[in-house]
């Protein structure tokens, strides 16, 4: 072929290329109502209210700098941590104290005797309840980001979501197990985390619950870190979870309900009973609002659902109404 036949077959390729484009364009940005109607996003946040069981209470603003973690304490206290300070807060809203730290808290967890644990970057750090720094547990390594603790009885649960691995320590830090990891004799995949949240908690039944988030799925784990079942599926319908990775968050009630969070632009907050199986909204995306910062949930011994909105900074704090699903 002659350096002009060449020439002039580019020419014509290209001049292809920008027609099909033009084509490309015109049809996207022509699609009719009808076509609309059908974005999954759209039909997921048109959530029927029979499907909706819980109602907002109450809505208490949090000035705390950059809230990002929620636990529930001693007497239904609720916990704020954020950057280098605690706020804890009565059950009814009221604001009781401020706890200064020394570090910026991602998550927090409250022991019975109102020990406070905080994931701060790749560390623990631990607090007495008047907010005295005890100790200092550091993560795996240097790819360690603490994502989420969790408390029940002697163990403490410390998602982390850089090492994609769930550690489990005695009150005293020592660490007494390490779940999850890649190991075909005790048939575990691995964690797929592509963003850093990452949950994990001690069901009522004693076994290990984690979210593995890439998978769309929470996992149960023995006591020795074999892989026991999961349930969860990727999908924007009432039970899936949507988007790259979720649930974001999750909090088990003492009956072993499940309040899961999603983040995304879907920002949903849903209960599933002890199995798994969908059984309402606590909060839709219609009521949340779209955005893209998870929510931070935990449950109170009335079975209320708290909230951490940190977009908007506040806690919301939801009652169960009826029976739904």
């Amino acid at each position: 072929m002659t350096v002009g036949n060449r020439r002039m077959a580019f020419l014509v390729l290209t001049g292809a290329g920008v027609i099909a484009a033009m084509l490309l364009s015109w049809r996207y940005s022509h699609v009719s109502p009808a076509a609309a109607r059908h974005d999954p996003y759209e039909a997921a946040t048109d959530v029927p209210r029979e499907l909706i069981g819980y109602q907002e209470e109450n809505t208490v603003k949090v000035d705390v700098p950059e809230p990002l973690g929620v636990a529930v304490g001693p007497a239904d206290r609720i916990y704020v941590a954020g950057s280098n300070a605690i706020d804890v807060f009565h059950p009814n809203g009221a604001k009781l104290r401020r706890v200064s730290t020394t570090c910026s808290a991602r998550c927090i967890a409250v022991g019975e005797d109102g020990m406070i644990f905080l994931g701060a970057g790749g560390a623990v750090e631990v607090y007495s309840e008047t907010g005295e720094f005890l100790a200092r547990w550091p993560g795996l390594d240097e790819r360690s980001v603490i994502a989420s603790i969790n408390l029940r009885k002697d163990d403490i649960c410390v998602a982390d979501a850089g090492a994609r691995v769930v550690l489990v320590y005695g009150v005293a830090g020592n660490l007494k197990r390490r779940i999850g990891e890649k190991d075909e004799s005790l048939r575990t995949e691995g964690f797929v985390v592509p963003s850093p949240y990452f949950d994990a908690a001690v069901a009522p039944d004693g076994m290990l619950r984690a979210a593995n988030p890439g998978r769309h799925r929470v996992e149960t784990y023995g006591p020795e870190g074999s892989l026991a079942g999961w349930w969860g599926a990727p999908g924007f319908g009432h039970a899936g979870f949507s988007g790259c990775c979720n649930p974001a968050q999750f909090a088990i009630a003492f009956d072993g309900r499940f309040i899961t969070c999603e983040k995304g632009k879907l920002r949903r907050v849903k209960e599933y009973d002890s199995e798994g199986r969908f059984v309402c909204y606590v909060a839709s995306t219609e009521a949340l609002g779209p955005g893209t910062l998870p929510l931070d949930v935990a449950v109170d011994v009335r079975g209320r659902v708290i909230l951490l909105d940190s977009a908007d900074k506040v806690l919301r704090i939801f009652v169960r109404t009826r029976r739904a699903g």
